[in-house]
């Protein structure tokens, strides 16, 4: 009958399960406080106290939030921010053979944003 509720209808005598009231996993809770950051000293940061707890994600996505934040092509050239960078451009390098077409392009994009020219890496991801 029309009054019973198809799977792909809402029942709205059930009240539907709240996604955020889960416990994220670490790996979201761990991205979750990378793009919190309000600036890309503030990611470097982070990066600096947790990257090695950082999977291919958490890299990818710290590159691009560096990108993203205003502060970020300053960022980059100040001699206290080379070390996190450094590390995160030779993490990059591993995991691109590994890195799905999302990734790739995020990072592509963040290269491109901050006028990189770290060759290691434009040649692993081309």
């Amino acid at each position: 009958s029309d009054a019973t509720p198809t799977r792909r209808q809402h029942d709205s005598r059930r009240p539907r399960q709240q996604v955020d009231s889960e416990v994220p996993s670490f790996k979201v809770q761990l991205n979750r406080e990378v793009t919190s950051k309000a600036s890309a000293v503030e990611v470097l940061d982070f990066v600096q106290s947790r990257g090695p707890e950082f999977d291919e994600v958490h890299v990818v996505t710290a590159l691009h939030r560096v990108a993203k934040h205003a502060d970020g092509h300053s960022v980059i050239r100040q001699s206290g921010s080379r070390s996190s960078l450094a590390w995160i451009l030779a993490r990059l390098c591993k995991f691109t053979s590994t890195m799905n077409s999302q990734h790739v392009a995020n990072t592509s994009w963040a290269i491109a944003r901050l006028a990189f020219t770290d060759l290691p890496l434009l040649e692993s991801i081309s």
